[in-house]
């Protein structure tokens, strides 16, 4: 959940370039104002790109739930 949040800040911080974020993410605009107004979430898939297109990587770590 905390990738989410931090995906979502950051687009809402640059929300007057979401078009060119979608474009270099290749994912829609629609799809984008969509997370931030809270239609629906990203898919792991597609955060990555945008964190990506933000200038952020995504390291994704397992652990065990007892």
């Amino acid at each position: 959940m905390k990738t989410y949040d931090f995906l979502l800040e950051n687009l809402k911080k640059q929300k007057g370039h979401i078009p060119e974020i979608a474009r270099k993410a290749q994912v829609g605009t629609s799809t984008i104002q969509n997370w931030i107004t809270g239609g629906n979430m990203p898919t792991l898939d597609n955060a990555e790109k945008v964190l990506n297109a933000l200038g952020y990587g995504l390291i994704i770590s397992l652990k065990e739930c007892k």
